[in-house]
C-alpha cells in the first residue's frame, strides 16, 4: 500500500519576473517575496492524504466517544475528570495503534516516513525551479548569453543538494 503526502506549491519567483542580476541582497523585505516559493503539505495519513488511519470504525462510535468525552468534563472539573479522561484517551490510543498495525498504514506513518516525502517534495521542486529559469530564460530576449549561462547556473538542480529552509512565521502586531 503506498501512500502518497498533498502538497501544494504557492510560487512567486517565477511569476512575474526573473531574479535581479545583482549578487547583492535586495534592499527590503518586501522585495524577498519573489525568491522564496512556500510548500506546505499533508503528512501520510493526515487531513486530505490517503490512506487515513481511522481510530473508530464508523460513525456511530466515533459519536459515542464524542458523548462519552463530553460526559466526563474537561480536566480539573471533577475529582474524577481527569482519571476518567486519562483511561479514555489511553484506550483510545492503544484501539488507534492496534487498528494501525492490522491495517499496516501505522508503518507509513513515523517521522522517517515524513522526513522522505519531504526530501522528495524538495527534489522535485528543485527540478521544477531549474526547467521554469530555464524556460524563462529563453523567452526572455534581451539577456545576453552570459546573463543567461548566470541564471541558469544559479537556479540549476543538482540532485541530492537541495535544501529546506524552515521558518516559523510570528505576528509581529
Amino acid at each position: 500500500m503506498k501512500s502518497v503526502p498533498n502538497f501544494f506549491v504557492a510560487s512567486s519567483w517565477f511569476r512575474n519576473q526573473l531574479p535581479e542580476h545583482s549578487s547583492e541582497p535586495p534592499s527590503s523585505s518586501f522585495e524577498w517575496d519573489r525568491y522564496f516559493d512556500i510548500i506546505g503539505f499533508d503528512p501520510r495519513g493526515i487531513n486530505n492524504s490517503r490512506p487515513v488511519l481511522n481510530c473508530l470504525s464508523n460513525r456511530l462510535e466515533a459519536a459515542a466517544s464524542t458523548i462519552e468525552e463530553n460526559a466526563h468534563g474537561m480536566i480539573g472539573t471533577s475529582d474524577t475528570s481527569f482519571d476518567y479522561v486519562w483511561a479514555s484517551k489511553r484506550a483510545m490510543a492503544e484501539g488507534c495503534s492496534k487498528r494501525g498495525a492490522e491495517e499496516g498504514i501505522a508503518k507509513h506513518m513515523a517521522t522517517a516516513s515524513v522526513a522522505r516525502d519531504i526530501v522528495e517534495i524538495v527534489e522535485r521542486h528543485g527540478e521544477w525551479r531549474a526547467n521554469e529559469a530555464n524556460r524563462l530564460v529563453k523567452l526572455d530576449t534581451t539577456l545576453s548569453g552570459d546573463e543567461q549561462e548566470m541564471i541558469e547556473g544559479r537556479t540549476a538542480y543538482v540532485p541530492g543538494s537541495e535544501m529546506v529552509q524552515y521558518c516559523v512565521l510570528r505576528r509581529t502586531w
